[in-house]
């Protein structure tokens, strides 16, 4: 009680040194609540941002990581061994279907679906929607990429509805998508298509091939529902597929822009859909009335049209999606890998405010050492000039450890005070001040995005979303249209969609932190006055005193 009595009688009397500390701690509380609360809500974010959000993912060979083991020499960035490669391919293939449909009893898998995208061409009086772009001769090349393992050279030749790829794949005129659900149809669950007339796929389980086509197609062939479309295959004219048309659809994506369109197949409004029953309809009759053809570089290969297989798993949240992919790599090797186009957006869409929870901490460790610092110089001319008043009190047989306990007891409770209302005003301010700090970081980001894209020519598409500003979506997937042509050639980047808000408010947690920080300092900037209290010898100052 003498040491409580005695610390609130000093700070009565030592107004102006008290108001002074305050200001002090008071804006390293304000500050530090901030730049706590950030920390706190990107903490939350991370760990809470995908929980009860479906997350989807797919297995995939790690081409990647094949090419980076056959390097020439094994130097990084040299030229890939083509031969070696080739094994290494035919050593780990794609997965078959049968082998997806194993992991798909997984217990941590919630659903799975597929699509089967195949390229045909026009038949009978039917055209592709065109234009000028579309109908631009392409520039021959002197050699052709390597495709699932085949030969190379070649280049690009022109045919019969389409284009022939190093010898290898032939494009149609139109990518016709089988589905076996309707999450497959993810440019309609992304809202890139819309169905405007007639009805959805009626039954995915059959293979009667009705089909879906775009309205730009359906008016630049004059169709409607109850038409019947026919289809060829590029490489074998005689193999004819009829489909009859059930629903037409709206596609706002736009065809690839910044590079050579090589098959009018790349045209969003080109894409057709089926079930994925029709599909392998399709490719079963293709191997029964399969020919040798003989390309322009006179190689023999098949007719056949093989589709590209795509087998997409959902999860309902990122943990289990985390453990699927652990067993999944752990079972297949280095060479496979388990990706999810959700989780790595989530990832990407956290970098503003990963950037903004580094500057937050920064922050936070220079105001602590630089107020640390100026609390141990007041301190220590505190002492100074209260000498002679330790040295009475130890005069009179006070202990010297209850001395500076009244020291600290006074510090104390003018940075809890302070502390109290710089938590205060932090509180208030904290949620509209991080949301205007993520805000420039998401344009900084979107700065950047938009130079590099504009440095390789693409006009500048950034990487912020509508100028830099709203919030992240989250299970977002591209269309499936064209999508084994369009992955192959390249083409703009798709933009990213930061974390535009967080809700960093101070919660008990963050109040916690910031009573932790008032007493470390208090502790560090008492630690002078502490030594040098226990070293005064109370006669030696009475002393000097007199």
């Amino acid at each position: 009680m003498f040491i409580i009595r005695n610390a609130l009688l000093s700070i009565s009397r030592s107004k102006g040194r008290n108001i002074l500390i305050g200001i002090i701690v008071f804006a390293i509380a304000a500050a530090g609540s901030v730049a706590l609360a950030i920390r706190s809500a990107a903490a939350d974010e991370r760990e809470t941002g995908l929980s009860g959000v479906t997350v989807t993912a797919a297995i995939a060979r790690n081409d990647q990581k094949i090419r980076g083991s056959v390097t020439s020499g094994g130097t990084p960035g040299a030229a890939a061994d083509f031969s070696a490669m080739q094994e290494l391919q035919e050593k780990y293939p794609e997965l078959t279907f049968a082998q997806y449909e194993e992991y798909a009893t997984d217990e941590n898998v919630a659903n799975t679906y597929y699509s089967q995208s195949l390229s045909l061409s026009a038949g009978g009086d039917l055209t592709p929607v065109s234009d000028d772009v579309a109908q631009e001769a392409v520039p021959p090349q002197t050699a052709g990429p390597v495709i699932d393992g085949g030969t190379t050279g070649g280049g690009f030749s022109s045919g019969r509805g389409g284009f022939m790829i190093g010898g290898s794949v032939a494009l149609g005129d139109f990518t016709v998508t089988g589905v076996s659900a309707e999450d497959a149809m993810t440019s309609f669950i992304n809202r890139t298509s819309q169905l405007e007339e007639g009805g959805a796929l009626p039954d995915f389980a059959t293979d009667d091939y009705s089909c879906l086509i775009s309205r730009d197609l359906a008016r630049f062939n004059s169709l409607k529902i109850g038409d019947t479309l026919t289809l060829e295959n590029p490489s074998n004219e005689a193999e004819t597929y009829k489909l009859k048309i059930v629903g037409i659809f709206t596609n706002t994506a736009e065809a690839q822009s910044g590079m050579p369109r090589f098959s009018t197949a790349m045209d969003p409004a080109n894409n057709i859909y089926l079930s994925a029953k029709s599909t392998e309809k399709i490719a079963a009759a293709s191997a029964k009335s399969a020919v040798t053809v003989t390309d322009t570089n006179g190689t023999e290969r098949s007719s056949v049209i093989a589709p590209t297989l795509s087998y997409t798993y959902s999860f309902e949240d990122k943990t289990k999606y985390e453990a699927f992919s652990a067993a999944v790599t752990a079972k297949l090797g280095e060479y496979y890998t388990v990706t999810s186009a959700d989780a790595d957006a989530y990832e990407r869409s956290l970098q503003p405010m990963e950037s903004l929870e580094k500057y937050a901490l920064t922050f936070l460790i220079v105001m602590l050492a630089i107020g640390a610092v100026i609390l141990v110089v007041i301190n220590l001319f505190n002492i100074r000039e209260r000498k002679y008043e330790v040295g009475v009190l130890t005069a009179i047989g006070v202990k010297k450890h209850k001395v500076a306990a009244q020291f600290i007891a006074e510090l104390l409770v003018v940075t809890l005070l302070s502390v109290a209302l710089g938590a205060g005003i932090g509180a208030v301010v904290s949620v509209p001040v991080s949301n205007k700090l993520l805000e420039s970081q998401v344009q900084t980001l979107a700065d950047e995005q938009t130079q590099k894209e504009s440095s390789f020519g693409r006009g500048g598409a950034g990487g912020a979303q509508d100028g830099g500003s709203g919030p992240v979506v989250i299970g977002e997937r591209g269309g499936i249209g064209g999508s084994s042509v369009q992955n192959f050639f390249g083409g703009a980047s798709t933009p990213v969609k930061y974390l535009a808000q967080i809700n960093a408010a101070v919660n008990p947690i963050v109040l916690l932190q910031l009573i932790a920080v008032g007493l470390l300092l208090t502790l560090f900037s008492s630690l002078a006055a502490v030594v040098f209290i226990l070293r005064y010898e109370p006669l030696k100052i009475l002393a000097e005193r007199s």
